[in-house]
């Protein structure tokens, strides 16, 4: 918000997706969570109980045994992008594709998919106004409810895995290793 030269305040545009990241915070545990269950024949497939996801853009939440894991934002389509998250938690993406995220999880919980499942909040990003776009809400969301593979959190484990090494005489040329 700013104030203008005439004393009056005025929302700008991160007010506004903060706006929307706050309702649809308050609407998140009312939506339903929709189990994953991964199609082995392929590399992205995966069935789940939600319907009609194919086309659809907005925010999305994935879930580890009912832990929050990731948030993410599409603007297409929220089934391919979860595919992707799968994709890269399996080893199948292609390779131009990358899911840091999926890379993240793989460092914490190993290959294991079971008990994953999502929630997700359909938005159309021609119908947001003010120029926010899916990306500033998404950011809102994440600094609200820091998702373990979206905030510092991921940081902090991270740091606990890493060790920092010196040469033998002492000297400065110092290293750090991931364990």
């Amino acid at each position: 918000m700013i104030k203008t030269i005439f004393g009056n305040y005025e929302f700008e545009k991160q007010d506004f997706a903060k706006i929307y990241a706050e309702y649809l915070i308050e609407e998140l545990d009312g939506l339903c969570k929709h189990e994953i269950a991964v199609l082995e024949s392929t590399g992205h497939g995966f069935l789940t109980t939600a319907k009609k996801i194919s086309l659809v853009s907005g925010i999305y939440f994935i879930y580890k045994d009912n832990n929050l894991v990731y948030v993410g934002q599409t603007g297409h389509c929220i089934r391919q992008r979860i595919g992707r998250f799968l994709a890269g938690i399996r080893g199948t993406e292609h390779e131009d594709e990358q899911h840091p995220a999926a890379y993240k999880y793989i460092e914490y919980f190993g290959r294991d998919i079971s008990g994953l499942s999502f929630k997700h909040i359909r938005i159309d990003s021609m119908s947001l106004e003010h120029d926010v776009s899916l990306e500033d809400i998404e950011t809102h969301i994440i600094q609200q409810i820091s998702p373990m593979f979206n905030s510092k959190i991921y940081k902090k484990y991270r740091y606990q895995k890493m060790l920092k090494i010196t040469d033998i005489l002492g000297n400065n040329n110092e290293r750090i290793v991931t364990l």
